[in-house]
């Protein structure tokens, strides 16, 4: 297993943050960041943050959580393991580590004992363990489909909740007591400080009060995306719930009233905390955001905008990186980079359709950016309302994917949205154009193929897929399931799936991306993975399936592979979360396969790697 090696150029994490937890004394604030590191910070009097300590993980770290005790923590991480900390003289020594479970660990909570402690999954399933020998206790429950959340209450009672909709509640002694289901996945949960009221961030966006029945007590719709994160106030008299439209809600309990709305740039809702009379979130920072909970405004800004590369558009001569820190990089041939657009929100996707480029963002909108190649500017934005992970061009419109599953179809004259329909059940996570028709992937497991408004699925998956892409009428996937799924399309609108589909395999971590080149029924397979690697496959479509394709590692990152992409002349280019980016030019020499490999950007990450033109 490939080590996630960042170089952090000053203090922080160099990657999005995607857990909060505040110390029981509430003195310190823990952190945990995509780049497999946790963080120990001193909470001052100001609101301002003071970094202590860090310990690390080798995968990305997706939630810690503080001990009843003050001075122990748990984080769960990618690479599949718990890791018990305590902070002592200043210092995060690592005392335990928790590693039987078979899949990605999505989060930790404490038992009041602050010795137990329950950890959940990717794989659904809910386990218990004795932090101080490491003993797993057993399984305890169980979801149909990845476990999102677990938390305690300080009664010991346990609620676990997962995208199959349950929501599922233990007593202390991890006795079943009481299930319920809501129709959409469930992303948070947090109990109340007096044990009896349990909140869920629904991805519907609504917030549901529950009783210890798990009978409705109230509820309310925060959001138009999907709401995500919930924290409680010390005395239950307020809920701050974070949501994918970009910023947090404070509502008055038991009404659940609006009584604040929190935003900023940098702001990451996938988890938040109260401390006090301050709200501690996670962002695209190198630090965590602090807010005053009380009346609004910023009081830590989150330290540094990170670069982390999300989106790759190879143009003619150069290459574009929408990014973490909302900008537009623009590289030429020679690895030199300027900025040339500054945008309110981290962007998520790109598309041109000729010398207009089109960016998606995490806040909701289509940006439309005009102007000479080296000096983009904002002219027009449409809004989605949700997310956008993915964006195309078809039939004169520029077409949004959003994280709610609609294809939206925006005007480019005005950026109006004149077409509006739900393609998929989950979040559209990739757009790849076919002539007249667009192929979607999603997380609810399919590619769909056809206009805006009639579609029909091409390929399935066995967990939620992340790419897609096409040549030459034939189409790839790539999904969480580790493969990567290769079909000739014979004809796109008949509503009858590919009969020729290969499964290709390798990748020992969800794969993030995928592309094609072909020549005729040849075809050179890239695809990017979490495990840190670019993998290749020479798949021809000439010969009868095999049911078994040797893979190559042709290059391998420092951290996770964030995206990939065929240029039109041939090359294909991929980026990492360590701020490189490398391209591949594949050709055959007599019956093989090569592919000659190029770092064409050492690294994005850095702001001093690239000049300011504009700020659009």
């Amino acid at each position: 297993m490939e080590n996630i090696n960042l170089i952090t150029p000053g203090t922080g994490h160099s990657a999005p943050i995607t857990g909060v937890s505040v110390s029981t004394d509430g003195r310190h604030v823990a952190t945990s960041s995509y780049d497999g590191t946790i963080k120990v910070w001193n909470l001052n009097g100001d609101g301002t943050l003071t970094e202590l300590a860090t310990g690390r993980h080798t995968r990305l770290v997706n939630s810690l959580t503080w001990a009843p005790t003050a001075s122990r923590l748990a984080s769960g991480s990618a690479d599949k393991t718990v890791a018990i900390w305590t902070l002592l003289d200043n210092r995060l020594q690592l005392t335990n580590v928790l590693s039987r479970h078979t899949d990605d660990v999505n989060s930790v909570a404490w038992l009041p004992d602050g010795r137990h402690l329950v950890c959940v999954s990717e794989d659904g399933k809910a386990t218990a363990w004795d932090a101080d020998t490491g003993r797993l206790l057993g399984e305890i429950s169980g979801h149909r489909a990845h476990c999102m959340m677990v938390a305690t209450s300080p009664t010991g009672h346990i609620a676990t909740v997962g995208e199959d909709g349950q929501v599922i509640l233990l007593g202390p002694d991890f006795a079943p007591l009481a299930t319920t289901v809501v129709d959409c996945s469930i992303e948070g949960c947090a109990w109340a400080p007096d044990g009896k009221r349990l909140a869920i961030a629904r991805d519907d966006g609504r917030i549901d009060v529950l009783d210890l029945d798990l009978q409705m007590i109230a509820t309310t719709k925060v959001s138009g995306s999907a709401a995500r994160s919930i924290s409680w106030s010390a005395t239950g008299e307020h809920l701050a719930v974070g949501s994918y439209e970009g910023g947090i809600r404070v509502l008055d309990s038991p009404s659940l009233e609006s009584h604040l709305q929190l935003n900023h740039r940098a702001l990451w809702t996938r988890s938040i905390a109260y401390a006090a009379d301050r709200i501690i979130a996670g962002g695209f920072g190198s630090r965590p955001l602090v807010f005053d909970a009380e009346v609004g405004g910023v009081l830590g800004d989150g330290g540094r905008q990170l670069r982390g590369p999300n989106a790759l558009l190879p143009r003619a001569g150069h290459l574009l990186l929408g990014t973490d820190s909302g900008e537009v990089l623009r590289y030429d041939e020679t690895g030199t980079g300027v900025s040339i657009a500054d945008l309110d929100s981290p962007i998520l996707s790109l598309a041109a359709d000729g010398d207009t480029v089109f960016a998606g963002t995490y806040g909701g909108e289509v940006v439309r950016l005009t102007g000479p190649a080296d000096d983009l500017r904002a002219d027009g934005v449409g809004l989605a309302g949700a997310p956008v992970p993915s964006l195309s061009i078809l039939d004169g419109r520029v077409v949004a994917g959003t994280y709610n599953g609609e294809l939206i179809g925006f005007d480019t004259d005005d950026m109006t949205p004149s077409v509006r329909h739900q393609a998929h059940d989950g979040s559209i996570k990739s757009l790849a154009r076919l002539g007249k028709y667009l192929a979607a992937a999603s997380t609810d497991r399919t590619v769909s193929v056809g206009t805006l408004t009639k579609r029909h699925p091409v390929l399935q998956h066995g967990n939620l897929i992340n790419d897609v892409a096409h040549s030459d009428g034939f189409i790839a996937s790539a999904s969480r399931d580790r493969t990567v799924r290769v079909a000739r399309l014979t004809d796109s609108t008949d509503g009858s799936p590919p009969t020729d589909v290969r499964v290709l395999t390798g990748p020992d971590e969800s794969v993030k991306c995928v592309g094609l080149v072909a020549w005729g029924d040849r075809l050179a397979v890239f695809a990017g993975s979490y495990d840190f690697r670019v993998y290749v496959w020479d798949v021809n479509f000439a010969e009868p399936a095999t049911g078994r394709y040797p893979h190559r590692v042709v290059h391998v990152f420092d951290q996770a592979v964030s995206a990939l992409s065929a240029a039109p002349d041939g090359a294909v280019y991929a980026a990492g979360w360590d701020g490189r980016v490398v391209r591949f030019i594949p050709r055959i020499a007599g019956d093989r396969l090569e592919v000659d490999t190029t770092t064409v950007v050492e690294t994005c990450l850095s702001p001093t790697d690239s000049t300011v033109v504009n700020h659009g």
